[in-house]
């Protein structure tokens, strides 16, 4: 057993999966699903929309390394201005990424970090219009399940970028889904998931993601806005390929990510047919990753996956750090 297999729940389960999925993605960002049914991922690619090096992980894992850093930084207690200062970090000076380079950042968190950089407080810098439900918020959103936060915190933590409504409400979604699984495996597999999921048990953790689905949504169902836009969401895996949009928006992000969560038994499915839905291919690549991590556990993400990485070593170093004063916080 390896330094990044010792614990069974680690944030190292989910993150490094999420960071997976988005490098498997990267390099096909923007190809249609057409193209990918026709020549699917089956492996980490180099070159492709970016032209990077296999392993190499997008805005996405910048942003959720950014977050893991600042809770690390501050107990595993929410600091929004540390946040903020983490983002821009990245933004403007080029820390937190695979290479020393920024690329493909969303334009809606772009507008964010100069509002922050102008001297905005941080919960305000967000964008708050209907066309500012980018995934951006959603995406880096994962270590807040690993902590013990309020709804409201975690609306917060949107709002730092994205401050919609909408954008709230998919984070506290995706956050207590993870939750729920973490809780699930500790229950039923208090030594870890087997690598494959067999038919029983895939219906009690899907009864149990419907159960958070609805406390979470119906609340809110008489807004119009949000019962039209999560109205699928409970019952997503009962739509095929077809019904299943894989765009950049941050509810058709939420819903292909659960999708292809649901409808697979193993991470690596989970992972390549997020990425094989193509167009915003990192983003539910990173979302489907985190789900499926937090699931199945760190120590099924295949070894040839792993070994192109980009600064492995150091994400391996602040997961163990984050678990760490998790620990000592029990």
């Amino acid at each position: 057993m390896t330094q990044e297999q010792t614990l069974t729940i680690s944030l190292y389960d989910g993150l490094m999966a999420a960071i997976v999925g988005d490098y498997m993605g990267v390099p096909v960002e923007f190809r249609s699903r057409e193209f990918l049914q026709e020549n699917p991922v089956t492996e980490p690619l180099g070159n492709g929309t970016y032209q990077q090096p296999p392993g190499t992980w997008s805005d996405d894992s910048s942003m959720l390394i950014a977050t893991v850093a600042s809770l690390t930084n501050h107990n595993l207690m929410i600091n929004y201005g540390d946040l903020m200062d983490s983002f821009a970090a990245w933004y403007f000076d080029s820390m937190f990424t695979p290479h020393g380079e920024v690329f493909n950042v969303g334009n809606t968190t772009a507008a964010a970090l100069r509002n922050y950089r102008s001297g905005v407080e941080p919960t305000r810098c967000g964008g708050s219009g209907l066309r500012d439900n980018g995934n951006g918020s959603l995406m880096r959103i994962l270590p807040l399940a690993y902590i013990k936060c309020t709804n409201e915190e975690i609306d917060r933590v949107s709002a730092l970028t994205h401050s919609h409504k909408i954008s709230k409400l998919a984070c506290r979604i995706y956050v207590r889904i993870v939750q729920k699984l973490l809780a699930l495996r500790q229950t039923y597999a208090p030594e870890g998931m087997p690598e494959r999921l067999e038919p029983p048990r895939k219906e009690l953790y899907h009864r149990k993601i419907v159960d958070v689905i609805e406390n979470l949504v119906t609340p809110e169902m008489q807004d119009y806005v949000i019962a039209e836009a999560f109205h699928r969401l409970a019952n997503i895996d009962t739509y095929t390929i077809n019904d299943i949009n894989s765009s950049g928006y941050v509810v058709d992000s939420l819903e292909a990510a659960l999708w292809c969560f649901l409808t697979t038994d193993t991470l690596s499915a989970c992972i390549l047919k997020a990425v094989n839905l193509g167009v915003d291919t990192d983003t539910i690549g990173c979302l489907a990753g985190g789900l499926a991590g937090s699931w199945y556990g760190g120590r099924v993400i295949p070894q040839t996956w792993l070994e192109v990485c980009a600064k492995r070593d150091k994400i391996v170093e602040l997961c163990n750090v984050f678990d760490k004063i998790a620990a000592e916080n029990k």
